[in-house]
Order: structure tokens, then C-alpha cells, then sequence
């Protein structure tokens, strides 16, 4: 059974899993959401859901059985265009919203946000606008849900990548009550195309979504905001590829590195190390390559095997790879999965490691 939990904005339920958001919902410019949610645990639950639109009001909600082990895709019918949703149980549960579009297809996925972890600052290691990339042109958008009855001004700091030639910059939004803010970059003038860089959106309790698109809008994907106590020292990517050829296409796996160190401490050239380990079998050697320049506190650096011929020269190569810094410093780390010739995407957190071991082999599937 569940334990009791008092919420921020003054609700009391039971649950294990606590109360998880949904920042990035859309019914709106031809998108749909759906919203899956998968019980747990060997008990039956109960699920209740809750959508609002982009000022916080409530547009629509439910509550539903769910049998033990089992999956349900909630029913929505919303009369109103949603923007966010949050969805409780008294049992242990994990939730998706998937966003699509019909013409051109494009889809992308989310998991929830916790409410464990929406007390912020939140981090993401990749934000991007206009920019001409190996996978078409690419923007980004920054979803951001208040999770209180309490209406706040936030900053987002965007960071530029070093060696970037590009500025930073501090955007600041009113986010209502139990509503949400969509930074959309494209539609910034005050930025200029072509900006690479992470971002850092101020304390507040609040949950983060970042959307990724490319080919002009044609591919998304989607992923969490790092909640602080995602940093550490160590991270694995267990399946790590560079322009490999697959059944799907030509595929790489670009990893975006965050310094969350703090305190304006920099990662110095050399620093942040990436050591990877062919699989077994392929013939490939094993390398270590790291970061050429220094990245200031809360900037990040992008490996990418997608164009980066000099790191990683060798075409075809599959692995897995662990990511260092020294112990005195904290980063974060994104991975993607990318296919330039075509629409296919994903990206998701590395796993963090809490000290140094054996590195790991994971097996790539084709």
C-alpha cells in the first residue's frame, strides 16, 4: 500500500509513486496527446487524472481502475486545449504521454515528472535554435508546468557552448498558477539562429519537458529536465555508436555534457573523458577521447560522432563508453540515438554511476 503525502499546493493523497506531471501536452496545431499509464505493482489500483490548459484552469479529469501489472491509456476528452496534466494513484505507477501529428507524421514520447524531483533548479544539457545540423535544421522547446496554486516569475538561462561564438542570455517568464510556460526558441528574435548551448531554469517547484525537433520540425524527440540531485561524477552510455549502418540507417550516438560543478568552477580541457570499449567480437579497438576546450559552470560540450571525424574516425564503431570528470566536479549527461538520413530519433539520460569500477559492455541491437 501507499504512504501519505502532503503536497506543495496543499493536497493529501496516498501513494508510492507520488503525484507525476505532465508538462508537455498538446491538442492544439493539428497535435494530439495520449497519456499510457502502467501499474506497478500486484495490487489494484486506482488512477485519477487531471488536465489543465496553459493558465492553470481545470479543463477536464477522470479517475479510473487499473488492475495489477496492467497498462491503460487514459481517455481523454477534453473540450478545451490541454497543455498540462498531472496523474495520482495509491499504487506504484509509471507514465508517458506520447504527442503526434498526422501530416507530416511526426511523434515524439515523455515519461513524467516526478513529484519527488520538482523542486528545482532543472537542467537541460542541449537547447538549440535554427540551427543547420546533420539531421536538417533543429530547434528546441522548453516546457515548464507550475506545480503549485502559487503563480511565479522564473528565468531561463541559456548558457552557449564554448567555443560556440555565441552569447548568454536570461529569459524570464510568468508562469500562473498550476499553469505552464512554452519557451518556443524559434519564435525568439532576441536570439540569434545558429545558438547551441544547455540551460539552467531557475529554483521553483515546478516540472521541466524539453522538445527536440529536426528536419524542421519533422522529427521530435523528448526529455526530462535534470532535477540537481541527477549530477555526479560518472556516467555509463551502454550502447554507443559512430555512423553505423543498421537495418534503420546510418546511426551515432551524440552525448551532451553538462558541468553542474557550481560555484563558477570550469571543467578544463582534458577534464571530461570518454572512455569506450568495443563490443566483443567486433574487431574494433577500444579508444579514450576528451573534451578539447574548457566548459564553464553550467555550459555543456557535445561528443558527436555524427560529423566529428577527428575524435572518432573510425566508421562503423559500436560499444559502450563511461563518462569522467574528476570526483571535485558534477555533470550530467544526455545521450542520443541519431540517424541524419532520415526522419528517426531518441535520446535519453545516461546512467549515472556512483563510483569508478570496471567499465560495462552493452550489446547493440540491429
Amino acid at each position: 500500500m501507499g504512504s501519505t503525502l502532503n503536497l506543495v499546493d496543499g493536497s493529501t493523497y496516498t501513494s508510492i509513486n507520488g503525484r507525476v506531471y505532465l508538462p508537455n501536452l498538446r491538442h492544439i496545431d493539428g497535435w494530439a496527446s495520449t497519456v499510457a499509464v502502467k501499474n506497478n505493482t500486484d495490487n489494484a489500483a486506482n488512477v485519477k487524472f487531471v488536465f489543465r490548459d496553459a493558465n492553470g484552469a481545470n479543463i477536464c479529469g477522470g479517475n479510473y481502475p487499473l488492475a495489477a501489472q496492467q497498462r491503460i491509456v487514459l481517455n481523454i476528452s477534453c473540450s478545451l486545449p490541454m497543455a498540462v496534466g498531472y496523474v495520482d494513484s495509491d499504487q506504484d505507477i509509471s507514465v508517458a504521454a506520447t504527442n503526434q501529428k498526422p501530416s507530416p507524421t511526426v511523434r515524439g514520447a515523455h515519461t513524467g515528472v516526478s513529484a519527488s524531483v520538482v523542486w528545482g533548479p532543472f537542467n537541460l544539457p542541449l537547447v538549440i535554435k535554427r540551427r543547420a545540423t546533420a539531421s536538417g535544421i533543429a530547434d528546441s522547446d522548453i516546457f515548464i508546468q507550475n506545480a503549485t496554486s502559487v503563480a511565479a516569475n522564473i528565468q531561463v538561462q541559456l548558457v552557449a557552448s564554448p567555443g560556440s561564438g555565441y552569447s548568454n542570455y536570461t529569459k524570464s517568464f510568468y508562469l500562473p498558477a498550476y499553469g505552464a510556460v512554452r519557451y518556443i526558441l524559434k519564435n525568439d528574435s532576441s536570439i540569434p539562429d545558429g545558438w547551441v548551448g544547455s540551460a539552467v531554469i531557475n529554483n521553483g517547484t515546478f516540472a521541466v519537458v524539453s522538445d527536440f525537433f529536426s528536419w524542421d520540425g519533422q522529427t521530435d524527440f523528448a526529455f526530462g529536465g535534470y532535477p540537481p540531485e541527477s549530477k555526479t561524477s560518472n556516467w555509463f552510455v551502454p550502447m554507443f555508436l559512430v555512423r553505423r549502418a543498421t537495418l534503420t540507417g546510418v546511426a551515432s550516438t551524440p552525448i551532451n555534457v553538462q558541468n553542474l560543478t557550481g560555484s563558477g568552477i570550469s571543467i578544463s580541457a582534458g577534464e571530461m573523458v570518454l572512455n569506450c570499449k568495443a563490443e566483443p567480437g567486433s574487431g574494433y579497438s577500444d579508444f579514450t577521447v576528451a573534451n578539447p576546450v574548457a566548459v564553464s559552470d553550467n555550459a555543456s560540450y557535445s561528443f558527436n560522432p555524427v560529423t566529428d571525424t577527428s575524435l572518432f574516425p573510425v566508421d562503423g564503431w559500436y560499444g559502450s563508453c563511461q563518462l569522467s570528470v574528476p570526483s571535485s566536479k558534477k555533470v550530467i549527461v544526455l545521450a542520443q540515438i541519431r540517424y541524419p538520413a532520415n526522419y528517426n530519433a531518441s535520446a535519453y539520460e545516461a546512467i549515472r554511476i556512483e563510483r569508478v569500477g570496471p567499465i560495462k559492455v552493452g550489446y547493440a541491437f540491429e
